[in-house]
């Protein structure tokens, strides 16, 4: 059986239009390399739009999306769930049953906390399995490049490796997922953490610093969003149990409106500026690039309230009291205390990253 897909390496932004062929030896791709069906597992199914992703135990980032006509869908399942259980979801019906047992558990408990509890928010995805995030995270970010042409899908190799780094480097210990950062073309000066580790700089917010500390600060604070995991809080607050539907039953469009639409409490942005001042510290960096960029926006930010800088004070709100906590630690911490600070990139990186869509 033939059929059209989408395939995405997931070590770039890019993804390739092809036809897969599902024989009975494998998923067989135009290139002549073969996905075993024992290897390949179901991610995601959507009935809707005919769209089924996979990914392979030897291709961990690696997703194939298949496009199933609608009076094929029925018949495709069938033929899946007699080449291997994994296909559709399931490894064994004894694993089937207790992941049924486990889940219905989960569910019920997630239940009674939410209605019992005041802050249920944070108690439920404490609780949540880490893939629920990774799926969510996955979900905002296709149907955001989705909405992307090839253009603004920035991926140039020099500059993604800065990304890569930073993301490895600046990650504490204890980070509930795998950080990954990319960039989308667009004029806005805004980043943002998706469910799962998922961070996303637009490319607007690279061209407004001054140096490579200045973005290094922002995304230290988006990893300290991811770490204390506000993406997948804003949403069971938003959503309720309902995000465990959401979530399986494939509406990227909801999840990623609600990601892109929210903006944090004080509280969360207070707890992210902290994790991103204990971060830089750790790595040896000054916050002063981290305050610069505050500094920056807040000075401009009532004479653009309705361009694109607006974005990030809505996402993100700044308050005097930011400035200020920020401000009160590099003078704790920094200020005449003898320390040597190390530049968060190299000349050449930061070149790299700011030519990183060209």
């Amino acid at each position: 059986m033939q059929l059209n897909a989408t395939y995405a390496d997931g070590l770039s932004a890019d993804s390739e239009d092809l036809k897969v062929i599902f024989s009975a030896h494998g998923i067989l791709f135009p290139s002549g390399k073969a996905w075993s069906y024992g290897g390949t597992q179901l991610v995601a199914k959507v009935k809707k739009t005919g769209k089924i992703v996979f990914r392979h135990d030897d291709f961990q980032n690696a997703r194939l999306s298949v496009y199933v006509p609608e009076a094929q869908w029925q018949a495709f399942l069938d033929y899946l769930r007699h080449q291997h259980p994994r296909l559709i979801g399931r490894v064994n019906s004894d694993s089937m049953r207790w992941q049924s047992i486990i889940a219905v558990s989960i569910v019920v408990t997630l239940a009674a906390i939410y209605f019992l509890y005041p802050h249920a928010n944070r108690i439920l995805v404490s609780l949540m399995p880490t893939s629920w995030a990774e799926t969510a995270g996955e979900m905002v970010i296709d149907h955001m490049y989705g909405g992307l042409n090839r253009g603004q899908q920035c991926a140039k190799a020099e500059g993604q490796a800065l990304l890569d780094r930073w993301a490895d480097e600046l990650a504490p210990e204890g980070t509930p997922y795998d950080i990954k950062v990319r960039v989308a073309r667009t004029s806005e000066i805004n980043a943002f953490a998706a469910p799962g580790g998922q961070i996303v700089i637009l490319k607007g917010l690279i061209d407004k610093a001054d140096g490579p500390d200045e973005v290094a600060g922002v995304l230290a604070h988006e990893i300290g969003h991811a770490y204390h995991k506000h993406p997948m809080q804003g949403l069971v607050s938003a959503l309720g149990l309902g995000i465990i539907s959401q979530i399986f039953g494939g509406d990227a469009g909801t999840v990623a409106t609600l990601v892109l639409s929210s903006s944090y409490s004080r509280d969360a942005e207070r707890q992210a500026d902290q994790t991103a001042l204990d971060i830089l510290y750790d790595q040896g960096i000054s916050a002063e690039g981290f305050i610069e960029f505050f500094r920056k926006i807040k000075d401009l930010q009532g004479k653009y309230a309705d361009s694109e800088l607006f974005q990030i004070v809505a996402s993100h709100p700044l308050t005097s009291e930011r400035i200020e906590h920020v401000e009160d630690h590099i003078h704790d911490k920094e200020t005449d205390k003898g320390l040597t600070f190390k530049a968060s990139a190299t000349d050449e990186e930061w070149q790299a990253l700011k030519n990183i869509c060209d």
